[in-house]
């Protein structure tokens, strides 16, 4: 059986126009009969979106905003591949963060630890921005 990253490879394969919101509806409905699965997969999805278009809110993606994504985002060796895609996506423009910070946010409250859950992600988010050396007043809109 295919890994979930493997899955997750093969639909963004599949997948014309707006790609990152395609890829987060089609999962839904690829995985609609395991909950706990899709819940999980839409996290990391939207969680790597919102990354990548953390990294280029102030207009460049740095390589130390990459690196700092990868040391807050555990990615397995076989997976990687599947990742990067996904990131390089969504690193092309911030259009749409919104809707990953949205779904983002409902899916913590859906957690038992929902507040250290979101706080977490922020964390994340803001550690993404720092790495450069400097927070721009983009990534503090963002």
């Amino acid at each position: 059986m295919p890994s979930l990253w493997t899955r997750i490879g093969e639909l963004i394969n599949n997948v014309a126009g707006d790609v990152l919101n395609a890829i987060v509806e089609r999962v839904r409905n690829f995985f609609e009969g395991d909950p706990e699965t899709r819940r999980q997969v839409a996290f990391s999805v939207s969680m790597i979106a919102l990354s990548a278009k953390m990294a280029k809110a102030d207009g460049v993606v740095s390589d130390a905003e990459v690196k700092a994504f990868y040391e807050i985002f555990s990615v397995p060796d076989h997976e990687f591949h599947n990742v990067e895609r996904l990131y390089n996506l969504a690193k092309q423009d911030i259009a749409g963060f919104d809707v990953y910070a949205r779904r983002l946010f409902r899916l913590c409250q859906e957690s038992d630890c929902q507040g250290q859950l979101l706080e977490d992600v922020l964390e994340g988010l803001f550690y993404i921005a720092k790495s450069d050396g400097v927070i721009h007043q983009d990534e503090l809109v963002f």
